[in-house]
């Protein structure tokens, strides 16, 4: 309501309210006029942790919704909102919560989730709207962050980078998507992709070293989906949505060779359920595939909202929880039944 966001606590089951929260929304708008959040809020250890866009940061207790610290991390950290506002979600890391902040004094940040207080500070660029993800290799634990132009390598404990490379393009260009992580026999990998002409990359990582195996802008390029992998394939969306280019692709990463293509496929979320894929389009379409990597396998397809549904659902137990963007400033969330508990 007005100028804050309202953070509710819900049944898992039922949808009933348990409790809800107002917090300060400062963000006016940039590109797109979406005014947020749109940071994936982070659950970890009875806390909350929800990133506005104008880069407000909230710690809350998860059973009340009481408010335990905040930040104004753009300014602490002199950073800039990009062309969409803050969109980067934290992630939990050994009590620290680690940031992509993209300020002048820091590019990725670590702070105490009990206190707020800064854990570590390192590197120097701005912030992407991709998400840090957690790799443990040879017994040491890093983060591995897409930031504005570089994909980076960091001690979670420290702070101190281990490997660095650049990644992604000056000008009106995005980085959304996620690192992946593979490993198999021949060692650690991580994939990278963002579009605007950037296209894909496979890497080579250890703990002190990153190598490029192969790039191209044919195999797969993500404006802001990530790819999930199974049985050694990634498959997701790759495309555009504002160009209206999108297609869903099987490709093997080893290579960057596409194993099969489906045209006219919305940009969408996928996640990998068991066997299977699930994918929320842009579009509010929901589609079931079988992870198959010989053919395009959808043995379902619906429509769960009547409009656009870019925000990142969640799945758990068996459940899927889906929210549409605002129309007539009201989203819609819904509870699907997509499996058996466990």
């Amino acid at each position: 309501p007005g100028k804050n966001y309202l953070l509710e606590a819900l049944n898992k089951n039922t949808g009933a309210l348990m409790w809800q929260r107002e917090l300060p929304a400062g963000y006016t708008g940039g590109v797109d006029g979406d005014l947020g959040p749109k940071s994936v809020p982070v659950v970890s250890q009875g806390k909350i942790f929800l990133l506005g866009a104008e880069g407000n940061l909230f710690c809350l207790d998860a059973d009340n919704g009481e408010l335990k610290w905040d930040r104004e991390l753009l300014k602490d950290y002199r950073a800039q909102p990009g062309y969409f506002g803050v969109g980067s979600s934290p992630i939990v890391v050994d009590g620290l919560l680690v940031i992509n902040v993209g300020g002048r004094d820091a590019s990725v940040v670590a702070l105490d989730i009990n206190t707020g207080k800064e854990a570590w500070r390192t590197f120097d660029d701005d912030a992407s709207y991709s998400s840090p993800i957690e790799v443990e290799m040879d017994g040491l634990r890093l983060v591995v962050v897409v930031t504005r132009l570089n994909l980076v390598g960091i001690e979670s404990l420290s702070g101190k980078v281990v490997f660095k490379t650049p990644f992604g393009k000056s000008g009106p260009t995005v980085n959304g998507a996620i690192p992946v992580l593979v490993k198999n026999d021949q060692g650690s990998f991580v994939f990278v992709s963002a579009a605007y002409g950037v296209g894909a990359r496979w890497y080579r990582i250890s703990n002190d070293m990153i190598e490029t195996v192969w790039k191209n802008d044919r195999s797969f390029s993500s404006q802001y989906s990530t790819p999930v992998e199974f049985q050694g394939a990634l498959f997701g969306t790759a495309g555009r949505e504002d160009y209206g280019n999108g297609s869903f692709r099987c490709f093997d990463p080893s290579d960057g060779k596409v194993l099969w293509e489906e045209t006219d496929f919305p940009v969408g979320h996928t996640f990998l359920v068991d066997n299977h894929l699930l994918v929320l389009d842009c579009k509010g379409s929901m589609h079931v595939l079988n992870a198959n990597r010989e053919r395009f396998d959808r043995i379902y397809n619906g429509q769960l909202f009547d409009g656009d549904a870019r925000s990142m659902p969640a799945v758990s137990n068996g459940l899927l929880y889906a929210r549409s963007n605002a129309a007539a400033g009201k989203g819609i969330l819904k509870c699907v039944v997509i499996g058996k508990a466990r």
